[in-house]
C-alpha cells in the first residue's frame, strides 16, 4: 500500500466523536497491529511521496504494536506521522495523544 499521514484532523476524540482542531501536535502514538497478518510502517513525519522507501523506518510486525512518546525530539513532536501497511486489507489501529504547541 502508499504511505498515508495523519494530523490531528484526521482523527478522532474518543470522548465526544468529533474530529480533532487542525494544527496540534503528537505527544504520543501508539500503532496497534495485533490483527495484522502484514508489517506495518512509521515515519514520525509526513510522507515525501506515496511510494516512499521503507528501509529506515520504524517497523511494527505482524501481531505486535508499538508505542512511542514523543516529547524530547531534536525536531519538536510531529505534526503529521505517517503510516504504511504490508496488506491493504489489515486492521491497523492508530492511537494518539495531542498537544497544543511544542514541548
Amino acid at each position: 500500500t502508499d504511505w498515508t499521514d495523519y494530523t490531528s484532523a484526521s482523527t478522532q476524540d474518543s470522548t465526544t466523536g468529533a474530529a480533532l482542531i487542525a494544527g496540534v501536535v503528537w505527544g504520543s502514538v501508539n500503532i496497534d497491529n495485533t490483527d495484522g497478518t502484514g508489517a506495518v510502517f512509521l515515519k514520525l513525519r509526513a510522507r515525501g511521496g506515496a511510494a516512499d522507501p521503507t528501509a529506515n523506518e520504524i517497523q511494527i510486525k505482524a501481531g505486535a504494536s508499538y508505542e512511542q512518546t514523543l516529547f524530547g525530539l531534536k525536531g519538536g513532536m510531529p505534526l503529521t506521522i505517517s503510516i504504511k501497511k504490508s496488506v491493504a486489507g489489515d486492521a491497523t489501529r492508530i492511537i494518539g495523544e495531542f498537544f497544543r504547541g511544542s514541548y
